[in-house]
């Protein structure tokens, strides 16, 4: 059977198996016979869009659905792919995230709709922290969104609380509150990896923000740019790992929170 392109986030990766199933029951079937369907020049061109090399274009996509025998809901859905996959702007990108989180309802898919919504916009997060700090909020929708900077509305707290208690991170209590279940939540690494991307390219817009918003005592943004070899890199990016792993255990053992923070570290190269 064709594997359901709902199972999937890469686009690629769903056109390979595609191609393995469908070489499974005939034999001739190959990219030499499916390229010029697809309005191809060459079998090679198959090969470049699955190592990345390429795009399939949307005209492709169509080809591809009539090959493959598939509906109108499957072509909207690898058009979105296509669009997610090969968009580079993080803005764009996560808003196509968020486009497709919200489409997998009632879907059978790999990616639970319930934890992509999690990762998909970045007040979530902060508003099951604050749930821990101040349960009482929960209770009062604006003072929530008020708290929150930048400050949301109230339906979108409204939104947040609902989508948090229904996805099991935060739990009602008998006073009517909401609180939060686990201490410390952290993500896989299979399909979470796109969803986490987005949310943390919607962080960053947040810190440059918070670098003309917030006064300089209250937020620590800094910057460092050096030359070193692949194995002194190594190094670095192990003291990283280790440094995340310190702020957990001293979130996780503080008895007495005041406030909610975002940290990220960033380190990719500047030179070729």
């Amino acid at each position: 059977m064709l594997p359901s392109i709902f199972d999937f986030l890469d686009y690629r990766t769903w056109l390979r198996d595609a191609f393995a199933a469908q070489k499974r029951t005939d034999r001739t079937f190959g990219y030499r016979k499916i390229a010029p369907a697809l309005g191809l020049k060459s079998p090679g061109h198959i090969t470049w869009i699955l190592q990345g090399k390429r795009n399939l274009t949307s005209k492709s996509a169509q080809s591809l659905c009539d090959v493959f025998h598939m509906g109108p809901s499957e072509l909207q859905w690898l058009e979105l792919l296509i669009a997610h996959n090969d968009c580079h702007e993080p803005l764009e990108r996560l808003r196509l995230f968020k486009r497709i989180a919200g489409g997998l309802h009632g879907k059978r898919r790999i990616l639970e709709q319930a934890q992509a919504a999690y990762w998909s916009h970045w007040q979530f997060p902060v508003i099951r922290e604050l749930a821990a700090i101040a349960p009482e909020l929960t209770l009062d929708p604006d003072a929530l969104g008020k708290r929150v900077w930048p400050a949301i509305s109230r339906k979108e707290a409204e939104q947040a609380l609902h989508t948090l208690e229904h996805i099991g991170l935060l739990a009602r209590q008998p006073n009517g509150t909401l609180a939060r279940k686990d201490k410390v939540l952290s993500a896989g690494d299979d399909w979470t990896a796109e969803a986490v991307r987005s949310f943390q390219a919607s962080l960053l817009v947040l810190a440059q923000q918070a670098l003309a918003e917030i006064p300089k005592e209250n937020r620590d943004i800094s910057t460092v740019t050096f030359s070193v070899s692949k194995k002194t890199l190594a190094a670095i990016q192990k003291r990283a790992r280790e440094f995340r792993q310190e702020v957990i255990a001293l979130a996780r053992t503080d008895r007495e929170p005041e406030g909610v923070y975002h940290l990220a570290l960033q380190l990719f190269p500047a030179s070729k």
